[in-house]
């Protein structure tokens, strides 16, 4: 029984990452299609980049994979 809960608890470590990752993969491209959005709009002056939604995406998924990386290399 302690091997189950041990490998859960290790599936656990890597897909919380995995989470993480994905989510802020999700708000990096969200912030740029924005953006792209904002720019392709004849009636908007000045569109505007999403910098903090974009540095907090790019923050979560690059601890994400360097978790799962590291997990792996090691």
């Amino acid at each position: 029984m302690r091997l189950v809960i041990s490998r859960l608890i290790a599936i656990l470590l890597l897909v919380v990452p995995g989470l993480a990752a994905a989510y802020g993969f999700l708000l990096m491209k969200d912030a740029l299609y924005e953006y792209f959005v904002q720019l392709g709009d004849v009636q908007m002056q000045d569109p505007r980049f999403e910098w903090l939604s974009f540095a907090f995406g790019f923050i979560l998924f690059f601890a994400g994979v360097g978790f799962i990386g590291g997990w792996i290399f090691f």
